[in-house]
Order: structure tokens, then sequence, then C-alpha cells
């Protein structure tokens, strides 16, 4: 696992439980996506996190077939207690503890594949590339591919949760050009990085994939994420 991935994984397995409690409601842009129109979704929900998807889809599919991966033993745990909540017997539900970089061949053929608050943890260039390629594979034919970019270094708020760490020279070289490490209520802190649209797009054009929709929402300004959706 990267260096920066292992920081990371510390954090939320850090604030796990604080940060799953507060964060237990749908996302204002998962509204506005157009999901795919059919009665039965195979869906691959990377850094699926507390599951909080599997609820918001199950209300809108007859059928799901849900697979949620993360690196958080922590946050996994929190995920299938919303799958035994809210989980119906026609569902097919799957969690999978992995480095979201490594994932195997056996993941494919995806109705939809979701990455929401994902891409800003992974540092270096080359490696959202390499992440964008590998869930563009995973697609089936008529799948879409949703990602999001958290707006954190337009936002004045988040610039104050900017941390220096008193062992940043042994990481110093993984850290990018708008990469900062954010405090977290005081707790934790996490690597995060400002990825332009166009970086995501130009990834997803090299796998073949098109541009199916752009647009702001989240948070008080509806402007905290990005959102991008691709399909082959």
């Amino acid at each position: 696992m990267h260096p920066i991935d292992v920081r990371n994984l510390q954090f939320y397995e850090t604030v796990g439980d604080s940060f799953s409690q507060t964060r237990n409601f749908p996302w204002q842009g998962w509204h506005t996506i157009v999901w795919p129109s059919q009665p039965i979704l195979s869906v691959l929900d990377i850094g699926c996190g507390n599951g909080r998807l599997y609820p918001f889809l199950a209300k809108r599919y007859a059928k799901l077939s849900y697979t949620g991966v993360d690196f958080s033993p922590t946050l996994l745990a929190y995920a299938a207690k919303n799958i035994q909540t809210y989980g119906r017997p026609q569902d097919e539900t799957t969690l999978i503890q992995q480095d979201i970089h490594d994932l195997p061949e056996s993941l494919s053929s995806f109705d939809c594949i979701c990455a929401f608050g994902v891409l800003h943890h992974v540092a270096q260039r080359s490696r959202r590339h390499q992440l964008i390629t590998s869930l563009a594979y995973r697609l089936c034919s008529r799948g879409q591919l949703w990602v999001t970019l958290w707006q954190f270094a337009h936002d004045p708020r988040f610039a104050r949760h900017t941390v220096s760490l008193p062992d940043e020279e042994a990481v110093s070289t993984t850290i990018e050009p708008g990469g900062r490490w954010l405090n977290f209520s005081g707790v934790g802190h996490r690597y995060c990085v400002d990825i332009t649209p166009e970086e995501i797009t130009q990834s997803a054009a090299m796998s073949d994939l098109r541009l199916l929709n752009r647009f702001y929402a989240d948070g008080k300004s509806a402007r905290l994420n990005i959102y991008l959706g691709f399909t082959p």
C-alpha cells in the first residue's frame, strides 16, 4: 500500500466511529444523477465507507447487486450494519476490505461504478489515472462511472484545517502541488489533493469513456463537489 494510503487508513481507523455517525444521509448530488434506467442494478461502490449508498439505491431499484469496497475495517463494520438494517431479501450484497488500487479480477461487468469522496485521497496523478483505467475496465458495455472531486481548496473554511506533520520530511516526495494534510475535529489528519475535472476527463477519454454529465452539488454552497459521469 502507498505510504500516504497507509496514513489515511490510520486516520479512518482513528476517527471511524465519529466519522460514520455524522454521515448517514445521502449526498445532495445523488438525487441529480440520472441513474441507469432499469429495474435491476449491479453497482460497485469504491471507497464505500459506511455503505450509505446502498439504502439510497435500494429505494430506486427493484433489485440490487451491491458490492462495497473499502480499506477500513471500522467503516466496513458500519456498512455491514447499514446492510443489515436496510437489506432486502432480493438483493445480493458483498463487502470487501481491499486496497482500491489492487481490485480482484472477479470484480467486473458492473452497470454502475461509484467513487464518491475517493479521488481526493489518491496521491499522484499517475495513480489516479491507473485507478480510472481500472474502473473503466470493470464497466459493462452501457455502464456508468460516477466520481466526485471535493472542492476543499476552493472553500476558505478548510484553510484553517491544513496542518504540518512533524515527520513530513519522510513523505515529502509523495506530496504533489495541491496536496494538503487536513485536520479533522482536532483528532486526526488525512491527505487530500485538489484535482481538476480536466485531469479526470482526460484519463477517462484514454479509456474510451465519454462524458455523460458534469455538475456541482453538496454542502451549503451546493458547490462542495464536482460530479463527473462517464460511459463507454
